[in-house]
């Protein structure tokens, strides 16, 4: 729908009987982490620096709120287009902490512009910048931001891998009925 790669989903898999919005606030990366600290965080889960550096591309869609950028603005002007520093403050000093801006300038498509906007120094959160000022991780942003079709194949092998963690067996989760939601208790 948005233009980016297909990507097998096996089906059959448990899921939890939990699902909770919160629970992401300790799963998913802080946007402050640094490029060793985003290698050893993903690395725990078995993804390689090629495989954090794709799946940080599906940073192409979307956007974030104020809190997790505004730091950037104030701490690494040495990493940040001083033209986009100056849109993201208006922006949150009329929004404040509920205004938020986008990824990248394409952030209803799936592509490679969030690549080639962090080699513009244009990364809205430090832990997308961060992936082109290190060394261990600048060429593959390269690499993506001039080859599209590489980022893809390398952003579906990482869905691949996030597809095989934290597997339910047993009788622990559920495979549900409706992936959306948790099946209703059949007592």
């Amino acid at each position: 729908m948005v233009g980016g790669p297909y990507y097998d989903v096996p089906q059959g898999r448990r899921d939890g009987r939990r699902s909770v919005d919160t629970d992401t606030l300790t799963a998913l990366p802080s946007p402050f982490l640094n490029a060793s600290a985003l290698i050893t965080l993903f690395g725990t889960h078995g993804f390689n620096v090629q495989d954090m550096v794709a799946l940080s591309g599906g940073h192409t869609l979307g956007v974030a709120h104020c809190p997790s950028f505004t730091p950037r603005l104030k701490f690494e002007a040495s990493t940040l287009d001083a033209g986009f520093a100056s849109s993201l403050a208006a922006t949150c000093s009329k929004g404040g902490d509920s205004a938020s801006a986008t990824f990248d300038r394409t952030s209803t498509a799936f592509d490679g512009v969030y690549f080639k906007e962090l080699q513009q120094r244009r990364g809205l959160l430090s832990s997308d910048q961060t992936l082109y000022e290190s060394p261990e991780t600048q060429r593959l942003v390269n690499m993506f931001a001039m080859n599209q079709g590489y980022f893809f194949y390398a952003f579906t092998q990482g869905m691949g891998k996030m597809g095989q963690i934290d597997l339910k067996e047993g009788d622990r989760g559920e495979v549900r009925k409706s992936c959306r939601v948790v099946n209703k208790p059949s007592w």
